[in-house]
């Protein structure tokens, strides 16, 4: 019995514990503890309680990196993180990291940052020993996936597809997104569409951009405008204040994020405009802001929470190699109709 044999826990303050203790205070084999320790091992509830007041009164923490030696299995999934102020991808790390705790996982966060001599920040991944890797940035090189794939070290992007780079992805329709928006705006009569674009780099970008511009041109028989610039609230704010002074302004614009089109309306109103009577607008990812009571921004709404669980599925399977296929999965988006639309007349 464990309260027996207080001055062995006693004794073992003084050093650093091991599992042989734990299994010799707890009356268990060492295998008993390890699988104590592992997310869905094999022990009784009884046995589990014992390991885990020995645990506790010996001060005893697994060891995850000399299990690793072990098991040549580290646990550990990296997330390369942008540097960014979107919230969507603040939401879908929480959701990531959450799926993978589920399954027995930790994660370590590798923020995408490109330094001035062309370094990368990426190449820490593979001191960890990683098993996998989920990208998350939406600007990240093909090549540098490849180097993981190089390392046998499975990939998933998720929410965006390198050029180049055959690997697992998990996305949503953004291109569907774009035909929408266009037949929204053109069905509430405006003539004047315009896209303000993101990064131009971006898969996220290119996608939303040709399904707009196509579906414009079908149902106007001309192009929208398209503007330049970043996926930032400044960038929508500076985009507003060159294209509603030009001569024949925009009169329905579709902005590549919501923070772009949140920056649109700020300035916007400070011209003067009203919203959705002079300006009509969507947005795309429906961040919480974009509800706010002084936006009511009609945007596109991703399913994030679904988009990291599939990613979290899909790498697991293929560091498990249940499933070696590359996958390429396509989420539907939906629409969100909040009110800088005008109504539907006729």
């Amino acid at each position: 019995m464990i309260e027996s044999d207080k001055p062995l826990a006693q004794k073992n303050r003084n050093r650093v514990s091991t599992s042989i203790d734990v299994a010799k205070l707890a009356g268990v084999s060492q295998s008993a503890v390890s699988r104590a320790f592992t997310p869905g091992g094999s022990v009784s509830e009884e046995t589990r309680a014992k390991v885990l007041k020995a645990a506790k009164a010996l001060g005893y923490r697994p060891n995850a990196f000399a299990k690793g030696l072990i098991t040549q299995q580290s646990g550990l999934i990296g997330i390369v993180f942008p540097s960014t102020q979107s919230p969507i991808y603040t939401q879908a790390l929480q959701y990531l990291t959450r799926a993978l705790v589920a399954e027995g996982y930790s994660s370590i966060l590798i923020p995408f940052d490109t330094y001035a001599d062309g370094d990368h920040s990426i190449p820490q991944l593979f001191h960890y020993r990683v098993e996998g890797v989920i990208v998350m940035s939406s600007t990240l090189e093909s090549h540098l996936v490849e180097e993981c794939l190089d390392l046998n070290i499975p990939v998933v992007q998720l929410g965006r597809v390198a050029r180049g780079a055959n690997t697992n992805c998990v996305v949503c329709d953004n291109a569907s997104g774009g035909v929408m928006a266009a037949e929204l705006l053109v069905a509430r009569g405006c003539l004047r569409p315009a896209f303000i674009a993101g990064d131009h780099a971006t898969s996220t970008n290119r996608e939303r951009e040709s399904g707009f511009c196509r579906r414009i041109e079908q149902l106007l028989g001309y192009p929208p405008l398209v503007y330049q610039a970043n996926f930032s609230y400044e960038a929508g704010g500076a985009a507003a204040r060159e294209l509603l002074v030009m001569p024949s302004p925009p009169d329905g614009l579709f902005c590549a994020t919501d923070l772009i089109a949140i920056g649109v309306m700020d300035v916007a109103r400070e011209m003067g405009l009203s919203i959705p009577d002079q300006l009509q607008l969507i947005g795309f990812d429906d961040i919480p802001q974009a509800a706010w009571v002084g936006y009511q921004l009609t945007t596109f709404s991703q399913d994030i929470e679904r988009i990291a669980e599939e990613s979290v599925r899909i790498l697991l399977c293929q560091i498990k190699r249940d499933d070696n296929r590359c996958t390429h999965l396509i989420l539907p988006v939906t629409l969100v109709q909040r009110g800088t639309l005008r109504e539907l007349t006729g």
